[in-house]
């Protein structure tokens, strides 16, 4: 009788541990089969970059610096002067010595 109640309680644990597994192993292929379905078949969008140079209107091929003003003007600052692009053309200030405000 004792040996019968032993034996029932052992194979209720070791359905209760198998249920356990299946219930792991389940939960498991669903968090990796997430990865797969989150990320996008798709490559997504690259940043696109266009190289402008002295023969856009750039005053020097290499910039120091770049700024984009609160109007969307880029200013590019360069050894040759100070460059602003409004998208389609570049208007080049330089610097005039005998002009303290340029």
């Amino acid at each position: 009788m004792i040996t019968e109640k032993v034996k029932k309680i052992a194979l209720k644990r070791e359905c209760l541990q198998m249920r356990a597994r299946v219930t792991f192993y389940l939960l498991f292929i669903l968090y990796q089969l997430s990865f797969i379905l989150v990320t996008p078949a798709f490559p997504q969008n690259q940043p696109k970059f266009i190289h402008y140079s002295i023969a856009d209107g750039l005053s020097q091929n290499s910039a120091n610096s770049i700024f984009q003003d609160s109007r969307g003007f880029m200013w590019f600052g360069t050894q040759a002067g100070l460059n602003r692009f409004d998208g389609y053309e570049f208007k080049v200030f330089k610097h005039n010595p005998s002009d303290s405000l340029s």
